[in-house]
């Protein structure tokens, strides 16, 4: 079953509904189901959209596959190489990456080493027991958890 079928029966939906919201044919989206035609960039993004999931996930990829190549492409558009005298090559972000998105994807580059599921379970407590405290905690002087 494709995902897009997938997603169109969780939520309930015939395909004429589905047609109609988004402004697809009925036949057409058949065709998509059936794997007898395949998704148009415009048609995958109208329905990603709709469906509020990513264009990678309404392809099929798995979740691990989508952040793998979510970190990979972080690491692409935002790493520099630099070269020193002596030879030796280093790869950190460019600078011109500013806060706060230079700590949070130094963080994702981080967790991508963790391979314990204790240690990357004892990181998503901390993260919402931080998030709970900044929700809910006092005044802007209090220190962090």
């Amino acid at each position: 079953m494709s995902k897009l079928k997938e997603l169109r029966v969780s939520r309930g939906l015939t395909i004429r509904a589905l047609a109609e919201k988004v402004g697809i044919s009925h036949t057409q989206i058949t065709h998509i189901e059936n794997g007898k035609r395949n998704l148009t960039t415009k048609n995958a993004r109208i329905f990603a959209d709709f469906f509020g999931v990513s264009v990678d996930y309404l392809l099929g990829k798995s979740a691990e596959e989508i952040y793998t190549d979510f970190v990979s492409s972080l690491r692409h558009d935002f790493y520099q190489e630099t070269q020193h005298a002596d030879g030796a090559v280093t790869q950190s972000l460019a600078d011109s990456v500013a806060e706060p998105v230079r700590t949070k994807i130094e963080i994702l580059f981080a967790l991508e080493g963790i391979s314990s599921l204790e240690s990357l379970e004892m990181i998503l407590n901390l993260a919402k027991l931080r998030s709970a405290h900044d929700d809910f905690g006092g005044g802007s002087n209090e220190k962090p958890v």
